[in-house]
């Protein structure tokens, strides 16, 4: 994490608020995360699971967030992750960059955000994709010796 956070710096990329999913589950933040959807009445019981009404914000269903043997989905950390930056920090746009393969998340993502009572589009989300590097027709490929210069 500390040469990550050095590469940021080198980019000029400021960080503001970093937060840990480690630390969500020994704090519980999930857990407070799904009382407050239940409490609002936005998660609900069926089959053994607990689902999310994201289809109040446009999503073609509604989402489990925990599975029926008690095990979290993969957006659930995601959502409670969110969660804990919006409400530490008071930001006007908060920036992810995803890969392609999440690209049906967005939606539900910013559904489950809207539901938590945060505002609907505080959540940015660009997609990226991994590329594929051709010079003279043929694939090149980079050196890992190589410094990428950004202006």
């Amino acid at each position: 994490m500390k040469e990550i956070k050095q590469q940021l710096i080198d980019l000029g990329v400021q960080i503001d608020l970093y937060t840990s999913e480690a630390e969500m589950y020994s704090n519980h933040a999930i857990e407070d995360m799904l009382a407050i959807y239940k409490k609002l009445g936005k998660a609900y019981d069926k089959d053994g699971a607990i689902w999310l009404k994201t289809t109040e914000f446009g999503d073609d269903k509604d989402r489990v967030l925990v599975k029926s043997n008690g095990d979290f989905t993969y957006i659930t950390p995601d959502l409670a992750c969110h969660n804990i930056r919006f409400n530490r920090s008071k930001s006007d746009k908060y920036i992810n960059f995803w890969g392609g393969d999440h690209h049906g998340y967005i939606i539900r993502m910013n559904a489950g955000l809207a539901l938590l009572g945060h505002k609907l589009g505080l959540l940015d989300i660009d997609m990226i994709q991994m590329v594929r590097l051709m010079k003279d027709g043929q694939e090149y490929k980079m050196s890992k010796e190589k410094e990428l210069l950004f202006d």
